[in-house]
Order: C-alpha cells, then sequence, then structure tokens
C-alpha cells in the first residue's frame, strides 16, 4: 500500500452524513477517519474499544457510546468479531483504494510487457475492454435516440412533407386526425410523423384513394393572411427551440425557404418579423 501524506475531503458528503451526529460522534468520526487513513488496509480499523478510547482520547464506556451512535447512524461499516475486537471501515476510502489498486495493477501489467528499456508501454485496456466500452457507448447513443422529444408538427409541415414524396395529402385532416387520439399509432405514441405520413401514402395507393377517396376534386388551398401565417412561424419556432442544438437555425432557414413567396408588409418579410417575436418572447438569440 503506498504511503499518501493526504487524502481527499468531501465537504458536501461530510455535511450530509454527519448532520444527525451529536458534536462528540462527529468529532470522534473526524479523528476515525483520519485513523483509517493510515491504517492497513487503507479505510478499515480493527482493535479493541480500549484503543478506539485511546485514540479519541475518551474513556471506553464514551468510545462504546460513539461507535454505538455512528454504526446506527450508519455512518461506516461496523462489525464486532468474536474476540471482541471491533472492526470500523469508511466506505468511500475502502472504494477509493480498491480503484488506485486496480489502476496500479494495470499500469505496472503494461509496462513490465514491453521488452524495450526505452520506453514505458501504453496505459491501455484490453481488447476485451475496449469491445466493452464501445457496446455501452453504443447502448447509450441508442437510448439518447430512443428518448428523442416528440414534437407535434403543424399542417403545413405535413403537406410540404407528403408533396416531397410524392403525395397529395391534406395537412389538416392528418394533424385533426391524431389529435383527436392524443397522437398515439394503435395503443402506443407516435415517435415520427413523417413515417405515418408516408404509411398513409402506402394505403392510399393499395386502397385505390384510402385517405382522399375524392381525387377529382382536391380541397382548394387554404387563404390565410400575413399575421397567421407569421404566428405559425413564431410556434415553429418556439417548438424547435425545446431541440438540442442549432434547431432554431435550421427552422429559420427552412422558413425562408417555404414562405418566401409570402408579400413583405411594410417592407419586412413575415419570417423576419416572426422571428423578432420569439426573440422578444424568449430573450435569445442564434
Amino acid at each position: 500500500m503506498t504511503k499518501l501524506p493526504w487524502m481527499q475531503f468531501y465537504p458536501a458528503d461530510w455535511t450530509r452524513d454527519t448532520l444527525s451526529l451529536s458534536l462528540s460522534a462527529r468529532g470522534a468520526w473526524i479523528s476515525l477517519v483520519c485513523a483509517m487513513w493510515d491504517a492497513k488496509p487503507r479505510g478499515e480499523l480493527t482493535m479493541d474499544i480500549e484503543a478506539y478510547g485511546r485514540i479519541l482520547g475518551v474513556s471506553k464506556i464514551k468510545a462504546t457510546s460513539v461507535i454505538k451512535e455512528l454504526s446506527d447512524r450508519k455512518i461506516c461499516d461496523c462489525v464486532t468479531l468474536s474476540n471482541g475486537d471491533v472492526t470500523l471501515a469508511c466506505r468511500r476510502q475502502v472504494k477509493d483504494e480498491k480503484k488506485r489498486e486496480s489502476t496500479r495493477y494495470r499500469v505496472s501489467k503494461f509496462r513490465n510487457a514491453r521488452t524495450t528499456p526505452l520506453c514505458n508501454g501504453k496505459v491501455t485496456p484490453d481488447i476485451s475492454e475496449v469491445i466493452y466500452q464501445k457496446s455501452e457507448s453504443d447502448k447509450n447513443k441508442s437510448k439518447s435516440a430512443t428518448t428523442t422529444k416528440f414534437l407535434i408538427p403543424s399542417f403545413l409541415e405535413v403537406s410540404e412533407y407528403a408533396k416531397s414524396i410524392g403525395f397529395n395529402l391534406d395537412g389538416q385532416k392528418f394533424c385533426d386526425y391524431y389529435e383527436t387520439n392524443g397522437w398515439k399509432v394503435g395503443r402506443n405514441s407516435m415517435k415520427s410523423w413523417q413515417a405515418a405520413v408516408r404509411t398513409w401514402k402506402n394505403r392510399d395507393a393499395e386502397h385505390g384513394g384510402f385517405i382522399q377517396p375524392h381525387k377529382s376534386a382536391p380541397p382548394a388551398p387554404l387563404k390565410k393572411n400575413f399575421d397567421d401565417i407569421r404566428n405559425e412561424i413564431v410556434v415553429k419556432l418556439e417548438e424547435s427551440a425545446l431541440s438540442p442544438g442549432d434547431s432554431v437555425s435550421r427552422c429559420l432557414s427552412k422558413c425562408n425557404d417555404v414562405y418566401r413567396a409570402i408579400p413583405k408588409r411594410n417592407g419586412v418579410h413575415v419570417v423576419d418579423e416572426a422571428y423578432e417575436i420569439f426573440k422578444h418572447r424568449n430573450k435569445k438569440t442564434i
């Protein structure tokens, strides 16, 4: 065991763990922690009650009372042996010491494996460790991807996406349909509205107009005034602000493309006016 002249101290842990202790027990615990740091193995003390009393500078009765309080409050692990000795263990010190020993062993293993005396070996994990770490990383990425928050689309987004895949879909009808059932597909919550649009397209092709039975008379395009379009863009920006990264920038760029043909009002484009409202509400800029 390496002789270390110092130990790490965690004020938050100390305050939280010793909050319920009496003043005498709190002072005794810091003395015992220091003694455990110099003990072998580090983090554990095994001795009789008289020896604990000598460390703490108190009588046997007082030492017994302090140890009982530490044990009852779960401040440390306490085990009474058959010969009457008592073993106290500081869980953090034991845990940290195991980490140091593991690191020391790994460093020694790889450096001793090198036969060249001019340099030390690289302290790298085994191939099995690398594979395990990669698999854990892939699991975390997969979990992060599956927990992405679903954003309810606007009917214009639905219509534009359907048009991009060659499908004549009324976005308002699509949104109204899923709004009534809480945006669920069967019994499960919807994860991708784009996939739902593609499903509608496939069903429409299979059933000869399953989604829109009156192909001969498609619905007339909705007419919206400048304010309605502006408010719709503000809603999109608000939704994109909930996503990480530069989602607001991407949403703003997309809106510029979609609403490019909208006439300006008082020399101001509808997207610019909507963005100013968004910034005023959220007090942020891209």
